[in-house]
């Protein structure tokens, strides 16, 4: 989605961190009933706030309304007011652990399931903790040791089946499938089987008192303790741990959560939240208007942090601000003469391409403002909208360095974190134009089937650069127009070779045809853009792209190693093929040769040990024209 800002002017200097603000929401006993000791989220982004031994049941959040449930409003559905926690499975079902036991609930029939055997049932009725593991089995840590229901049975494991697990806090399942648990001695691992394995301060964790467990997208496991500070152990024999940070000690430290991009939050009481990125630790307190009495932390699915107060719940919206500075050597910008826009780029593996997000007008001396930006990792584009004042200043990017780029392989990502204040500064790449030569050269670019309903449907608003050889500074520069075509004309000189430098939307940006030269055929430098969606669901996909000269065809996509290119020529040809990723690195290659006249078959493949899933786009160049096509890798 891309979102129209507004702009406020700003003296910026260069790229620096300024003031922290943050995007809060407040909501206190007007929405809720109570201190929040209890936050969950269910696979529909509603959030879920219960008050543990305050009483009150449990309140829902979809964004818009609160709706309040307890045993007044669900005809005895709800077990007790005493709501300690909440999870859901991926059917819909709610399950919520009280002091008296467990009910689940489907949106509409509420099942009390603490004796839903006549086998025995849940061995002790005081909740602690649940857990769905990732074979759907509720695993229940209670007053009297740990439980499982596999939707039929109950069993039950204490302080006889495994030494000292009595008053079990915590349960937690780690990417191996071994359930760890949380007791007064320490924590234990479960193999699922017969092995129970127990750690404590004599063999790696740092105490014995854990308040959580948490498993990272890495695998590891995280043991957050209540006076200790943290352990985080990689399940074999390393363990790591944390206690002085920011000569702060990590003391009353309540619970944790893994948000979005990786990083730990942790709740420490009357102090307010910390984040660990992995590599810095930061407090977020009064100074970013976060209440110092946190209770409680939940990172939710779309970034927000929610914390749990005694007064209620604050919400830490994912969010933070850029301030830009677009800078024109020896000169300034007019009002709305180029305009900012912001990348978002992928954290992780990824299956699209990186999204324009964000967009405003660059006004006088080159401020642009953007507010309530998401956290995430961003490319910075300055592009000129109207030429007319600068027809020497093309599009450009923040690479971090003091010589301007216009091409997006060398721009540097910037990463905007939760309540940062950014201010970049993009230098405005200039070119010299040339003063006299004789050589026009043109061309079209066109879409071909996909998502497209006509086959040669133009491509508008391509960025075509002319670059002189071999030292590739750019001398000229233009868009494509409603029909698709470009053209420069009288700018080449006898003796000088050139190539384009073309970014077509939603395609890296890509140097195609070198050596052109005068003489060489004008309206001839042409590409084809096959825009043809392609996601995980599809099987063997093929997609033909026809043209007067040639037919191809192209599969599988999604592919796993290798992809076939089927071609059919009407004319002697010279053809490259190319494969590459995201941000233009060549993956493949298949260098340029003479074919004859008719049928070939060319498979292409890929290293996929050292290729990540995602998307990845195919370069075909027949004669002068460039074919692309979208490609995904799933392994």
């Amino acid at each position: 989605m891309k979102k129209i800002l507004l702009v406020s002017l700003l003296a910026i200097a260069s790229f620096s961190l300024k003031a922290q603000t943050c995007y809060l929401n407040n909501f206190d006993t007007t929405q809720l009933s109570n201190s929040v000791y209890v936050i969950a989220e269910d696979h529909n982004e509603n959030m879920f706030f219960a008050y543990a031994w305050n009483n009150g049941g449990f309140t829902k959040y979809d964004g818009e309304t609160w709706t309040t449930f307890d045993t007044t409003n669900t005809s005895g559905g709800l077990l007790s007011d005493q709501v300690i926690d909440i999870v859901f499975d991926y059917s819909g079902n709610m399950y919520i652990g009280t002091n008296l036991g467990i009910s689940k609930f489907d949106g509409t029939t509420w099942t009390d399931i603490t004796n839903a055997t006549t086998s025995g049932g849940l061995a002790n009725n005081y909740i602690n903790d649940l857990m769905l593991d990732n074979a759907g089995n509720l695993w229940v840590a209670h007053n009297m040791g740990l439980s499982k229901f596999d939707g039929t049975q109950w069993h039950s494991w204490n302080d006889i089946s495994v030494p000292m697990m009595y008053y079990v806090k915590k349960v937690t399942e780690d990417k191996d499938g071994n359930i760890w648990v949380a007791f007064p001695n320490g924590v234990a691992k479960y193999d699922g089987d017969t092995t129970w394995t127990q750690y404590n301060q004599s063999n790696g964790l740092i105490g014995s008192d854990v308040n959580d467990i948490l498993v990272d997208n890495d695998g590891y496991i995280w043991f957050i303790t209540g006076w200790n500070g943290i352990s985080k152990f990689d399940g074999d024999t390393t363990w790591e741990s944390f206690f002085y940070v920011n000569s702060d000690s990590l003391v009353e430290l309540q619970n944790a959560s893994f948000d979005k991009f990786g990083n730990l939050w942790l709740s420490k009481f009357m102090a307010g939240a910390y984040k660990y990125n992995g590599t810095d630790w930061k407090l977020y307190s009064t100074n970013e208007g976060i209440p110092t009495e946190v209770n409680s932390i939940k990172a939710s699915k779309y970034g927000s942090i929610w914390l749990g107060t005694s007064n209620g719940v604050t919400e830490l919206k994912a969010e933070g601000i850029f301030y830009i500075s677009s800078t024109i050597p020896g000169d300034y910008f007019q009002d709305e003469e180029a305009e900012v826009n912001l990348y978002e780029l992928e954290l992780s593996d990824t299956f699209s391409f990186p999204q324009l997000m964000y967009t405003t007008p660059v006004m006088i001396e080159g401020i642009s403002n953007f507010t309530n930006v998401k956290v995430g990792k961003y490319i910075l584009q300055t592009k000129m909208i109207s030429n007319s004042i600068h027809p020497d200043i093309i599009t450009s990017y923040f690479n971090g360095d003091t010589i301007p780029s216009y091409k997006w392989e060398d721009a540097t990502p910037i990463f905007l974190d939760y309540c940062a204040t950014l201010s970049p500064e993009i230098l405005m790449q200039k070119f010299n134009m040339p003063t006299f030569g004789s050589g026009t050269l043109s061309g079209y670019i066109t879409y071909v089937g996909g998502n497209k309903a006509l086959m040669g449907e133009p491509v508008p608003g391509a960025e075509i650069t002319l670059e002189q050889e071999p030292d590739d500074e750019p001398i000229c520069n233009t868009t494509t127009d409603i029909s698709g075509h470009y053209e420069f004309v009288n700018v080449l000189e006898e003796g000088n070779t050139y190539k384009l430098n073309v970014d077509i939307p939603g395609f890296p940006m890509e140097s195609t045809h070198t050596g052109i030269a005068v003489g060489d055929t004008s309206g001839s430098f042409n590409f084809i853009v096959d825009t043809a969606s392609v996601s995980v669901n599809m099987v063997n996909a093929v997609s033909t792209i026809e043209t007067q000269n040639f037919i191809l065809s192209i599969y599988p996509n999604p592919f796993t190693d290798f992809i076939n290119v089927n071609f059919t020529l009407e004319e002697n040809a010279t053809i490259e093929f190319k494969i590459f990723d995201q941000i233009g690195r060549q993956i493949t290659f298949i260098s340029s040769s003479d074919y004859l006249k008719g049928n070939y078959l060319k498979a292409l493949y890929i290293d996929s040990k050292e290729s990540v899933n995602g998307l990845y786009f195919m370069q075909i160049k027949i004669n002068n024209t460039y074919i692309y096509k979208k490609l995904l890798l799933v392994k």
